[in-house]
């Protein structure tokens, strides 16, 4: 009986302690995503120019979906006397149809707090639009309020299209509030998790390799293989059963870690979803 008793407070204490390092991973690896996404680059032509011709080196001739549309967002500078926008490529975003109205999905970092207030134009990549397909009016988080900080983003934003508006920037320096109970899953872990994402830019299946949970929040961040470049976040992904997800940004692994998660790649980056969006074509 006593042996018994031993056994059972033995593996109480072995499953306390592998929920203790997996948690310390947890932190580590937020710690380290939170670095990759909250950093967004000062505007540089040279960028802006590279960013445009890689995304159209990338983007596949075949429509991924016809619910949802890959965009290249771009930052304006200035107003010409005829109403034209001079503007850099910023960042990636989804277009979707939602109430017979247009909206972007896109990373909530992409509207840093310290950049000065800007307005948002955007054009659809398959095929590039010569002139902008839209422009930004307004921005929100998931439940429909106006995206401020301090809100509850989760580093994903609905942005409506409309007249072109000063945006003011709100993703506070440093990261995204996050809540204090954290957990990293393998995909073997996470039985709710489906293998793979496409790209909707691409058109390239990833592995997915595991999941990072916050707390309540609801949404997993989802871990695939593969690296993306600055200008990337905000793009879309979708799984076999045509549900959204977000890129938010990408990180390295170290030996322990991709051991940890069974991944084949050192690389890795972040997803946000599945989002419950009802999109009409």
């Amino acid at each position: 009986m006593n042996e018994k008793k031993k056994a059972a407070r033995d593996e109480k204490a072995r499953l306390a302690k592998r929920k203790r390092v997996w948690r310390i991973f947890a932190f580590a690896l937020l710690a380290a995503l939170i670095g990759v996404a909250a950093f967004m680059r000062r505007a540089d032509p040279v960028q802006e120019k590279e960013l445009e011709e890689y995304l159209l080196s990338q983007v596949t001739a075949e429509e991924v979906s016809p619910l949802y549309r890959p965009v290249l967002i771009y930052r304006a500078k200035q107003v010409s006397s005829d109403g034209v926008y001079a503007a850099g490529a910023w960042t990636s975003g989804v277009e979707l149809t939602h109430r017979g109205k247009k909206w972007l999905l896109t990373a909530a970092h992409g509207f840093p707090a310290d950049m000065p207030a800007s307005g948002y134009i955007y054009k659809r990549l398959r095929p590039l639009d010569k002139t902008m397909s839209g422009s930004v009016f307004a921005v929100f988080d998931l439940n429909g309020a106006p995206a401020v900080a301090n809100g509850d983003w989760r580093d994903v934003v609905m942005c409506e299209v409309g007249k072109v508006s000063d945006i003011k920037g709100f993703f506070p320096i440093g990261g995204e509030k996050r809540d204090q109970q954290s957990d990293v899953h393998p995909r073997k872990d996470y039985p709710a998790l489906l293998p793979s994402v496409r790209s909707i830019i691409t058109g390239k299946w990833h592995e997915v390799i595991g999941a990072v949970t916050e707390g309540n929040k609801g949404i997993p961040t989802i871990l695939i293989s593969g690296w993306f470049r600055k200008g990337e976040s905000g793009s879309g992904f979708l799984d076999e059963k045509g549900q959204l997800y977000i890129l938010r940004g990408s990180g390295s692994f170290s030996p322990d870690e991709q051991s940890k998660m069974s991944a084949k790649e050192k690389d890795f980056a972040v997803l946000f979803g599945p989002l419950d969006v009802n999109a009409q074509k």
